[in-house]
């Protein structure tokens, strides 16, 4: 199957399992991801066709990469790029996915934050975190949601945006 193929079909249901990340429990030099070869075909792939890549293939992309930062110790810079997309085209439908990256270690962190997104929607996204942070169901996590809705408040602020 030739990657373009896979990119514009892309059913999370039938093809996520090639681009999930794949890892063997184990670290350094014998650290392996059975899927990343692959996943890096259809990474290039979206390097160059970012707006033709499908909303769902960049957040599952997004995922294994942020999971793969974590286990790995260091990040594909990729992530910053997918991480923009994913809230540039999926707004506040996809933040919670962007949440779950963001906070999967210091690499993810900071290759997640690493975006240019317009004055409006990091108002927006902070005032959904707000929102989020504020639910009783999210008592456990209230600190982190304050605090990146900061981030995003902050960034709307900037009169570099």
């Amino acid at each position: 199957m030739k990657i373009e193929d896979y990119v514009l079909n892309y059913d999370p249901m039938v093809d996520k399992e090639r681009i999930v990340f794949a890892w063997n429990g184990k670290h350094a030099v014998d650290f392996k991801d059975a899927n990343r070869e692959f996943r890096l075909e259809v990474i290039g792939y979206f390097i160059e066709h970012a707006e033709a890549t499908p909303i769902r293939l960049i957040r599952d992309l997004y995922t294994s990469e942020t999971k793969f930062a974590e286990q790995a110790w260091g990040v594909n810079m990729v992530v910053s790029d997918l991480a923009e997309q994913l809230l540039k085209r999926g707004g506040i439908d996809y933040l919670e996915d962007y949440l779950a990256g963001l906070w999967r270690g210091m690499d993810a962190f900071i290759a997640s934050r690493r975006i240019k997104l317009s004055k409006e929607l990091n108002i927006k996204l902070a005032d959904a975190c707000m929102r989020l942070a504020n639910l009783p169901e999210n008592t456990g996590r209230k600190d982190q949601l304050e605090f990146t809705a900061g981030l995003f408040e902050s960034a709307g602020k900037d009169r570099y945006n």
